[in-house]
């Protein structure tokens, strides 16, 4: 087939045609399954980093469900397989929601980003971790505490904004305590037709912690003008200026900080608490009792009595609210996961040790040399192992995806990493145009549309068929045939890289029909992360940090204003 000429359009599309296939080989099969069992346990499995995303997106879905949205319900792309072992039981197929666990804030981003390739954005979620430790007298960001709040509050009321089917935390914000009762503090509602009332909404505000100015220009900050409200909420690129005709809001509509002027209507607007430390009359009652106890943080225990908000009044939670809780307390029925678990470890390590220093020095130095007369150990880091303790006796599991076997005992995945070219194109050109004519399917993943329309005029130079796509949600759009059977008898290349690539060539060179391809390359604009090889299956997704060298752009933050 010739390549397609002319395309001038990627949009970004799902990659769930890539799951059924994966199902038909046997180890990937019944990890699915495990994951679906209601009797949760400890398991190590060896699983390539760019092959995560698809695998936590099949265990989320299970077999019933891939086949579902892949529209691949005989069982396409493993000759009946995933039907077949889906159909052993109620819950053999139906999937389970997960907590996937990472090292640091950036992989989690990382994380969720590629696995909104394969699943629906709404159904995957980062739960943040503040940016200062537990016991210091910082306030985390307001955009991080909206963030949080919104998760908390999902998690709380899936009715209201969909039930999350992937959380993924970084290891951080697993292992420190929350406030109990955050995924019950209701945000302000803000849409046209609502009869709220100016006064009412603007006391709500302050009761969420925003801050009352003249002109609203950051994030957390409120202003009223007559019978107009601007609102800045930390989940919002810009802010809002909500008109009240008497107490029904008249219209809502987003303005520049720069001029304060009007940029575009909006058809509701949500916004959440900057705080996790609500002022209730309970908390001003108990620091105002407390004020003489601390003298180091007399005055901050003042004005939390006096229901103003101050900077660093989290650290004090431990002694102003009812209880704090494991994050795992809050997240529901869902297995746990954790991404290289030796780095996840480490990185709990040093936190434990960091807040307990600090938590030792910084209010003994507070109260001039004395003891300090309040525990605050409350909101300490939990150690890791007591997160994995609570995991198991409440059957969350407690599962783990490495790159380095433990011991024989480890699941190892036939699913390796690419060869990274890094900008090596022409090479690139020619091992995925021989894959391709051997009938292996190969889906090339850019993270911009630029790079796919110049990767497959690449392709289309060196005789490589290829295909500009914008659908890959249904397994049949990968034109790979239907009753094609995996040779039980292959033994892939477990060492990954370039050595798997070049044994991937070299094995269909020597059996023209191994594959079940068309030969045909697609390429398609998906924020992947990294590719894989599952040569068993005659499978390749090349995303394009694999074809560069460079890492994904990664998320975006907000930052309009």
């Amino acid at each position: 087939m010739a390549p397609r000429r002319g395309v001038t359009r990627l949009a970004a599309v799902l990659l769930t045609a890539l799951l059924p296939p994966l199902l038909a080989d046997a180890d990937i099969a019944r990890t699915v399954r495990a994951a679906s069992s209601r009797r949760r346990s400890d398991r190590s499995l060896v699983v390539a980093p760019g092959a995560r995303p698809a695998v936590l997106a099949a265990m989320t879905l299970g077999e019933e469900g891939v086949n579902r949205v892949a529209g691949d319900d005989a069982g396409t792309g493993g000759a009946g397989g995933a039907a077949a072992v889906g159909q052993k039981g109620s819950d053999a197929g139906s999937g389970t929601p997960l907590l996937v666990v990472t090292a640091t804030g950036r992989e989690a981003e990382e994380t969720a980003l590629a696995l909104r390739s394969y699943l629906p954005a709404d159904d995957v979620a980062v739960m943040p971790a503040w940016e200062t430790l537990p016991h210091e007298r910082l306030s985390p960001r307001a955009d991080t505490v909206a963030q949080r709040l919104s998760v908390l509050r999902r998690l709380a009321h899936p009715e209201e904004g969909g039930a999350i089917r992937v959380l993924v935390v970084p290891v951080r914000a697993l292992l420190a305590p929350v406030i109990a009762g955050l995924g019950e503090l209701e945000p302000v509602h803000l849409a046209p037709g609502l009869a709220v009332g100016l006064e009412e909404t603007a006391r709500r505000l302050e009761a969420a912690a925003y801050t009352r100015v003249d002109m609203v220009e950051s994030r957390g900050e409120y202003a009223v003008r007559g019978g107009i409200l601007d609102v800045f909420p930390p989940s919002e690129p810009r802010p809002v200026r909500v008109d009240f005709f008497g107490d029904e809001i008249d219209e809502v509509s987003s303005f520049a900080v720069a001029d304060q002027r009007t940029i575009e209507a909006l058809s509701a607007v949500t916004a959440t608490a900057c705080r996790e430390l609500v002022l209730t009359d309970t908390v001003r009652e108990r620091a105002a009792a407390l004020a003489d106890a601390v003298p180091g943080a007399a005055d901050m225990l003042e004005r939390i009595s006096q229901g103003v908000a101050v900077e660093g009044m989290e650290s004090l939670a431990p002694v102003l609210v009812d209880k704090m809780v494991p994050l795992l307390d809050l997240v529901g029925d869902r297995l746990t996961v954790l991404l290289e678990p030796e780095r996840v470890r480490k990185r709990a390590e040093d936190l434990t040790a960091t807040t307990g220093e600090f938590l030792a020095a910084a209010w003994t130095s507070a109260a001039s040399g004395g003891t300090v007369p309040v525990d605050l150990s409350a909101a300490a880091f939990a150690h890791l192992a007591e997160a994995r303790a609570l995991a198991i006796s409440t059957n969350r599991g407690w599962w783990s995806f490495t790159a380095l076997a433990a011991g024989p005992e480890t699941t190892r995945l036939p699913l390796s990493d690419p060869r990274t070219y890094r900008g090596e194109l022409e090479r690139a050109v020619a091992d995925l145009g021989r894959l391709a004519r051997q009938g292996w399917t190969v889906v090339v993943a850019t993270d911009g549309p630029g790079p796919g329309r110049r990767m497959a005029q690449l392709l289309g130079d060196g005789d490589v068929p290829a295909r500009i796509v914008d659908q890959l949600s249904e397994a049949g759009e990968l034109g790979r045939e239907a009753d094609w059977v995996p040779d039980p008898a292959a033994a892939p290349d477990e060492t990954g890289g370039a050595a798997a690539v070049d044994g991937a060539v070299d094995a269909a060179a020597a059996d023209p029909t191994a594959g079940p391809g068309d030969g045909v390359v697609r390429v398609t604009q998906a924020s992947a992360g990294h590719g894989f090889l599952a040569e068993g299956l005659r499978l390749a997704l090349i995303a394009e940090s694999d074809l560069t060298g460079r890492a994904s752009a990664g998320p975006r933050g907000r930052r309009s204003l």
